[in-house]
């Protein structure tokens, strides 16, 4: 890997490459750039930065390419606070664009996307606290 991380997601596209998203490095916590490996090359590319840095997240791929990136530590996650929860990160630009409808989200939360290509996100902590709520994200 180009940035060295932990805490981070991986999560495979639709062409094989996988996407690598946040964590903490040495010395940074929340990395913001996130990294394409390709398989085929045994390579590792530099592709956007996120909008909000984080670690501890939750990433989906979802039915139309997109990567919905939600929660984690190392940023304010509240929607009073005007910044966003969550994120999408969009393959055929290397781009992320923000989402901030959400309710809080934390950490250790679980996504799932259902057969209809909602998201089911339950569970996890938020500022300490256990969760016990659960949310639907219609993309």
């Amino acid at each position: 890997m180009i940035k060295w991380r932990y805490n981070h997601t991986a999560t495979l596209l639709p062409d094989g490459t996988v996407l690598l998203v946040g964590g903490d490095g040495w010395f940074a916590t929340g990395l913001s750039p996130a990294e394409i490996y390709t398989p085929s090359t045994g390579t590792f590319t530099i592709t956007g930065t996120m909008y909000e840095p984080r670690s501890s997240h939750v990433a989906v791929l979802l039915p139309n390419g997109a990567v919905f990136i939600l929660g984690g530590s190392g940023l304010v996650i509240h929607n009073e606070s005007g910044s966003p929860t969550a994120e999408f990160y969009l393959p055929a630009t290397g781009t992320f664009t923000p989402l901030s409808s959400m309710g809080p989200v934390g950490t250790g939360r679980t996504a799932t996307v259902l057969m209809n290509g909602t998201v089911l996100i339950a569970g996890g902590s938020f500022q300490g606290v256990p969760v016990s709520s659960a949310e639907l994200y219609l993309p």
